[in-house]
């Protein structure tokens, strides 16, 4: 099982700058791929003033999860909790920090050889993806209902978040068919049964693949919020 406590990855020292046209970042690594089809996760932190992203694309496909600050994404106010998702060869950007700065996840399945920026990279992009998707989590339903679906796909792709009242139990989702799934404590905290985490506070993530046994959570004393993003299966094409 593939896991990491929020406390471990995410101190000031063990930010990586990477740096842009138009800005500063710091990159901080939660699973750092040995192998090409390891699982890659890792959180960016703006370190300069409306430090940007520009518009590129990926190899593999891949999640974000806007969580601090705001900023725009593809021209578009962009705040805590925002998902997104691209199949591989979805061109998406740019990202821009806002006066407080903006974080976000970044989740791929497996290892990416890194952001092809457009348009000089347009002669490496031999398809066109088909999803470029951005949800809001609706926070009033969430509280309202204790579970939300961001996405969903007859290929696998799920995206779904859950708040659970403290004591309150939940099996995480399926990831039988999948290339792997990834569940980030937003909120609260909890155990992960079967990952081997007995007190899972906000920025703790777990990725599991079809070799992994199923992950329950159970909420603690506050109760917990979850957000599970599960990879599509792969197309003959990809």
């Amino acid at each position: 099982m593939r896991c990491n406590v929020g406390a471990v990855w995410d101190r000031p020292e063990l930010g990586e700058k990477g740096t842009t046209p138009s800005g500063e970042f710091r990159v901080f690594n939660v699973f750092v791929p040995e192998l090409d089809d390891d699982p890659q996760a890792y959180l960016v932190r703006s370190h300069s003033e409306h430090a940007t992203v520009g518009s590129h694309f990926h190899e593999h496909p891949q999640f974000q999860v806007f969580v601090e600050g705001d900023g725009t994404f593809q021209r578009h106010h962009v705040a805590p909790v925002n998902v997104h998702f691209t199949d591989a060869y979805s061109v998406y950007g740019p990202i821009v920090a806002g006066d407080d700065g903006l974080s976000f996840f970044v989740l791929r399945p497996e290892l990416d050889a890194g952001a092809r920026y457009m348009p000089g990279s347009r002669e490496l992009l031999v398809r066109k993806g088909r999803r470029n998707l951005s949800v809001t989590l609706d926070r009033e339903k969430l509280e309202l209902e204790g579970a939300v679906t961001l996405f969903e796909d007859t290929d696998g792709l799920l995206g779904e978040c859950r708040r659970l009242a403290p004591g309150d139990m939940a099996t995480l989702p399926d990831v039988t068919m999948s290339p792997g799934c990834y569940t980030l404590v937003l909120e609260g905290s909890c155990e992960l049964v079967g990952a081997g985490i007995s007190d899972a506070g906000p920025f703790t993530m777990v990725h599991r693949t079809a070799a992994d046994g199923a992950v329950t959570v159970a909420a603690g004393p506050v109760g917990v919020t979850v957000l599970s993003l599960r990879f599509p299966r792969p197309t003959a094409d990809a």
